[in-house]
Order: structure tokens, then sequence, then C-alpha cells
């Protein structure tokens, strides 16, 4: 099976590099540019209008489903498409060849028909997968309504739900609920070309901007959880688009900082939303981006950083995160409910092996980088290895019994 996703993914790539080459064509041939400032261009666009389209398409479906109180519909979807081209053509459309930005924007929508229809072809296998992510995205896509009625899976009810609104918003179009997994596909190319993007920023080389971009999205999360409902590699593609722009933002001049605080207002709100641990670490990159704008004096971009902290905080809660993190505090429960607070819930202790609930924090952190993988959950003591020996895949194979190798 290794080979076959291999595989898969190389498809993957190539399409990626058909699109950025194409239109890499498009833009310098059209606008006199060079190489490095056509890249920058497309990029920049190609970031946007990825983000863009699920970062407004899913407030959207929240704020259908929440404060009107209506089932999902197509339309949400249809809605954030249009958003999402007139956001590209705002930020972008000053000093730029508009034959070519139309005919990027005609190979990104290309690009979303592709993840849609490719990532169809693939049954996710896994077992949160196959039990609360698919449960909640079909429910979803049939009316149900989070903040006024409850599933029989409890995750369904308290978890925080951004990704599943896109997949049933995509479901909605009609086909395969598998087709909900398209969002990993367009997350990822979007983290390649906001890296990709990044790098030329700082005046590297195409070949290290590549490389580079390349690196930034080959995470062993991202890969294995990529034909998957899984979160934790989506919320790795969110977090990672974050750290680079709020980098950005304390690097480039005034004038180029309009499109950072349009990704980071987009982004931050979707982010907060795909696990209760985004909120946290989206704002702890915040916090860190104000620590470094003060020491370095830079009066503007410490009020951006906090006025975007301060709106998108307010989206995450009010908008896309009203079930439930507003749903919480109506209820007089602690805001990352059932994970914190009076009536938290132990969702670790089943699901670790047994020395781990025997030994502090940094302990367990090196095991889990140190040791053989392992599901038995009666160990007394990790298995360690030499951490350059390449078994992990064995490994995985002879001990996950969901695996997708």
């Amino acid at each position: 099976m290794i080979s076959v996703h291999y595989f898969h993914g190389m498809l993957l790539s190539l399409a990626f590099g058909t699109i950025l080459l194409g239109g890499l064509a498009v833009v310098y041939r059209g606008g006199g540019q060079s190489v490095a400032d056509a890249l920058v261009t497309l990029t920049a666009f190609n970031t946007t209008f990825t983000f863009a389209l699920i970062c407004i398409s899913v407030p959207l479906g929240a704020l259908w489903l929440y404060w009107v109180s209506h089932g999902l519909e197509a339309g949400c979807f249809f809605a954030g498409l249009g958003l999402s081209a007139v956001v590209c053509f705002l930020l972008h459309f000053k000093g730029t060849e508009k034959t070519g930005l139309v005919l990027c924007l005609a190979s990104n929508l290309l690009f979303v028909l592709f993840s849609i229809f490719f990532m169809s072809a693939f049954y996710d296998s896994s077992f949160d997968g196959r039990t609360y992510h698919q449960t909640s995205v079909y429910y979803l896509k049939n009316g149900w309504l989070p903040h006024k009625e409850q599933l029989f899976i409890r995750w369904c009810n308290e978890y925080p739900k951004a990704p599943w609104i896109w997949e049933a918003l995509v479901y909605r179009l009609g086909g395969s609920i598998e087709a909900g997994k398209s969002i990993n596909c367009l997350a990822v190319y979007a983290l390649f070309n906001l890296a990709f993007y990044f790098s030329l920023r700082l005046r590297c080389s195409i070949i290290i901007s590549r490389m580079f971009a390349s690196l930034a999205v080959l995470n062993p999360v991202v890969i294995t959880q990529f034909f998957s409902f899984y979160t934790d590699g989506l919320l790795y593609v969110f977090l990672a688009c974050i750290v680079l722009l709020a980098s950005l933002l304390l690097h480039e001049s005034p004038k180029n900082k309009r499109f950072l605080i349009g990704m980071l207002l987009l982004i931050i709100p979707f982010a907060a939303n795909i696990k209760f641990t985004g909120m946290i670490y989206a704002y702890l990159v915040l916090g860190l981006a104000c620590v470094f704008a003060v020491a370095k004096r830079q009066k503007a971009s410490l009020r951006a950083i906090v006025g975007i902290g301060i709106l998108s905080l307010v989206l995450s809660i009010m908008v896309v995160g009203y079930n439930p993190y507003w749903t919480n505090v109506l209820q007089g429960k602690h805001l990352f409910h059932p994970l914190l607070g009076h009536r938290k819930i132990d969702i670790m202790t089943m699901n670790r092996p047994r020395y781990m609930n025997e030994h502090n924090p940094c302990y367990n952190f090196a095991a889990s980088l140190l040791s053989r993988v392992s599901d038995n959950r009666d160990l007394r003591e990790p298995e360690w290895r030499n951490p350059l020996q390449l078994s992990a895949f064995r490994e995985i194979k002879g001990t996950s019994k969901n695996s997708f190798f």
C-alpha cells in the first residue's frame, strides 16, 4: 500500500507543479516581470485564493447554521467562491498584469475541481474518521443544527467544527462524502505556495525556495493523514501558515502588509476551530509576534497584530466557533469544555501507554520521540531506540491496525 500512496503523492506534486509553472508562464510573459517577481505574484495569488475560498465559505456556512438556524446550503460554497475571487483582485489587482490574474484565477478554479474529484476516489479507513468525523459531516449536510440538537456521539457535539462545515458544504454539492477531504489537498497547496512566497520575499533563490516549500508540506503527519478526515495534519498546515505570515509581518515594509494582514484575519478563525489546541497555538504565535514587535520597536506592526488578534478572536468565538465556544459560555461551561473545566473529561489516560501516566511531561515528550511505536497500552517502560534509525514505517505497519500503509 505504501508504494500506491507515494504514487498518488507524486501525481499530486505533478499537479502542483503544472499549475505553478502554467501560472508563472502567463504572469511572466504577460506582465514583463522577472521570473522571481512573477513567482512572488503567482504564489501570493494562489495562497490568497485557496485560503479565501476555505476561510470565507466556512464562516458563511457558520453564520447560516448558527445565526439563521438553517441547515447548510451549497450556496455558501458558491458565495465563498465569488468572494474569494473579489479578495484576490482587491489584494493583487494593483500593479499586476490583469490577463495573467484572470488566467491564474482560472487555474486555481481547476485545481479546486481537481481536489474534489481526486479526493473522492479514496476511502477514509481510519477509526476516528469513520466514526465521529464522517458522522458529523453527514448530519451537517442533512440539516443538523449543532447548537440546538445533540447527536448520539458526544465528540460530534462538543468539538470544533470548521473542517466539518467545509466538508459538509462540498458534500452538499453532490457526490461522495469523501470529497470533503479536498480541504487537505487545498490546504497543502496553499502552504506550498505561501512557503515559496516566504522564501522569495527573504531573497532566497528559486531553487532554495522550492526546496523550503517542499519540506514545509512533507510533514509526516500531513502525509499519513492526507487521505483521511483526521485534523492533526490540517492543524499543522494552518499553524505553519500563521507562523510564516506573522514572521513576514515583522519583516515587510508597511506598503506590503495588506496581503499579510488579510490572510491572518482569514486563517486564524479557521485554525482556532480545527481543534481546541488550534486556538491556543494561534494566539501563542500572535503573542510572540507582539513581543518581537515591541523588541524591534515596530509600533505599526504591533497595532496590526493586536487588531488582528481582537477581530479574529471575535470571529473565532462568535461566528465560526459559535458551537462549541460560545455555546459553552452560554451554558456556564469552560470555554474549552470538555477538555478543561470542572466538568472536563479525561480522554488521554486510556489512550496512551501506562508508563506515560506515571512519568512527568518532559519524560513523556522524550519517550514520544525516542521510543519505538507501539499500540500496547500496558507498557511499563518505553522501548528506546536510536533516533536516526529509519524504521518508522515498519513499526507502524506492525503495530497499527488502522494504518494507511
